[in-house]
């Protein structure tokens, strides 16, 4: 059928460069309601692999190509609330959702800290042997410095929340971010094929590297947060989420992670 085919031509773009795997996506896009699955299993591939590499620019793009209508009944299929059967597989509904808030973490942490060290005003310096225009001018500036550091504040204030939020979500992941459940299996078949299937059996060696590098990097950057904003005791807190076993955080830290990570 002509859809195996357009399949298998995403699965070759693979080999080729990232800009073509990326843009590969978009064969799957042009039907969402037949091609829903299978643009979803692609796209998870495709950002899989991209963010190994580090590239979460174009993980981002990869996972824009997914139309908002199959994003819409991914997340409602996700909370159980959708109609009647589907037939998109709970795993990779599950996966895609976790990659893009992670995603949207990083998008979030990134404009958070330029806005907190780029955006900063700079508080004006009066020279030495200053004269009678020089210190009314001085006084101008310093009351439009102390106008726009309110601002920053301000803005800051909302920007950190959002920030917090957004990353907090991602370690407190329903069932754990990018970690599958046995509950996850449909059967016994299915999880016989998990064993033997070669993608699979990368998807599953791809997801444990992410989730031993990025979980540790997300905690890291939401204390970065936290001290910075002054929210020491959140910070401290952090190892309690880390440790707690509702959300496994702590399997994805190594050691030595766990070490860093106290001091």
């Amino acid at each position: 059928a002509m859809d195996r085919i357009v399949v298998a031509a995403v699965k070759l773009a693979r080999g080729r460069s990232t800009e073509d795997m990326v843009s590969s996506l978009q064969w799957l896009s042009h039907d969402p309601d037949l091609q829903a699955a299978d643009l979803i299993l692609q796209t998870n591939a495709v950002v899989r692999r991209l963010l190994l590499d580090n590239s979460l620019e174009l993980a981002r793009r990869a996972t824009d190509l997914v139309p908002a209508s199959v994003m819409e009944t991914a997340t409602r299929h996700w909370r159980g609330d959708n109609e009647g059967s589907s037939s998109l597989p709970a795993g990779a509904v599950k996966e895609i959702l976790a990659l893009q808030n992670y995603l949207t973490a990083m998008e979030s942490f990134n404009d958070w800290f330029d806005h907190y060290h780029k955006g900063q005003p700079t508080k004006p310096v009066l020279g030495p042997n200053p004269s009678f225009t020089e210190r009314v001018a001085h006084e101008q500036r310093e009351k439009q410095y102390l106008s726009e550091l309110e601002r920053w504040r301000s803005g800051q204030l909302v920007q950190s929340r959002q920030t917090e939020e957004r990353l907090r979500t991602v370690l407190t992941f329903p069932g754990g971010w990018l970690l599958e459940n046995d509950d996850e299996d449909e059967d016994e078949d299915s999880m016989d094929t998990r064993e033997t299937d070669p993608e699979e059996v990368e998807r599953q060696s791809q997801m444990t590297s992410l989730r031993k590098q990025l979980v540790p990097r997300t905690v890291t950057l939401l204390h970065t947060l936290l001290h910075n904003t002054g929210q020491y005791a959140k910070s401290i807190a952090l190892a309690d989420l880390v440790a707690s076993d509702q959300h496994a955080i702590y399997s994805a830290f190594t050691s030595q992670d766990l070490k860093e990570l106290l001091a």
